[in-house]
């Protein structure tokens, strides 16, 4: 079993949290999300939570403002 890397902290210095939601058919969507300045990464939608790669997009720096 292998451990799920965390996110980086955010740029304006809070940690972010992870955020789901279910799609159509049944599908979800997993990204990673600021509580303070609210930067958002890009979802990943699959289906199921699948937090290392919203994990990823998120350290890659792919994220965005919304």
């Amino acid at each position: 079993m292998s451990a799920i890397e965390r996110p980086a902290r955010c740029g304006c210095g809070r940690n972010p949290v992870m955020r789901s939601r279910v799609v159509e058919d049944d599908d979800v969507a997993t990204w990673v999300e600021c509580p303070g300045c609210q930067r958002a990464g890009a979802e990943t939608i699959d289906s199921a939570r699948n937090e290392a790669a919203a994990i990823a997009h998120w350290n890659g720096g792919k994220g965005r403002v919304w």
